[in-house]
């Protein structure tokens, strides 16, 4: 068994099994705090597309959630 780098508490065998190299247990690991932003371009007649960011930065992703409250179309 395997401790985590952070808190030093066992990684879990299913975490172990599906990804060997973890280095962190699941509350300590970096991809839950991926963040996704879609942006929307274009005239919903003509040329409608949009595109997905990913933001790794927390302190961005805040930010981003601030600015889409204000806007009105925050969704968490």
């Amino acid at each position: 068994m395997k401790n985590c780098k952070v808190c030093n508490q066992p990684i879990p065998e299913g975490r172990l099994k599906a990804l060997p190299y973890a280095e962190t247990c699941v509350q300590h690991s970096e991809s839950s705090k991926f963040v996704a932003n879609v942006i929307s371009h274009g005239d919903l007649e003509d040329d409608f597309h949009q595109e997905i960011e990913i933001i790794r930065d927390q302190r961005t992703a805040e930010e981003l959630s601030v600015y889409a409250k204000m806007i009105g179309n925050y969704k968490g």
